[in-house]
């Protein structure tokens, strides 16, 4: 009895199962790509001390709207999972001299109703400001005017 007993024990201490003697319906499948995953991990690594807010896709691109460490409203635009450019939300006298001196005298029947710093994926800075709901203003990162967007 003791031979049976560790014959038994030596054959189901040798004994594997391999996937292949499992009945289909519990192997389980392969990790399956999803970069809806990928691209909330992406803006919880960039933006660690703030929570999305609301996440909209446009044209190929995904903005994700935030609060920054201001508690002001700013958005990420992602490309392809990779962020691209990031609008922080500013007070509009943190706009560099030259922009408010240029809103104060060619744009001022218009009332500012949000400001931002733009800082791109390559590093360039430039600042944005929205008029009225009409156009925006885009300076550069030295106040400069660059263009306006309809």
């Amino acid at each position: 009895m003791k031979n049976y007993i560790a014959g038994f024990l030596l054959a189901f201490t040798f004994t594997t199962v391999s996937a292949t003697d499992l009945p289909k319906d519990i192997i389980p499948t392969a990790a399956v790509y999803h970069p809806e995953v990928e691209l909330v991990f992406n803006f919880n690594s960039d933006f660690p001390e703030s929570k999305a807010l609301k996440w909209t896709a446009d044209q190929g691109a995904v903005f994700v709207e935030f609060l920054n460490k201001e508690k002001i409203k700013s958005f990420a635009v992602y490309k392809n999972g990779e962020l691209m450019e990031t609008y922080y939300g500013i007070d509009v006298n943190k706009l560099p001299t030259i922009s408010k001196s240029h809103l104060n005298t060619k744009q001022s029947q218009y009332k500012v109703e949000k400001a931002y710093i733009i800082k791109e994926a390559d590093g360039d800075e430039k600042f944005l400001v929205e008029l009225n709901g009409t156009y925006d203003v885009m300076y550069s990162k030295d106040g400069y005017l660059l263009r306006y967007i309809k």
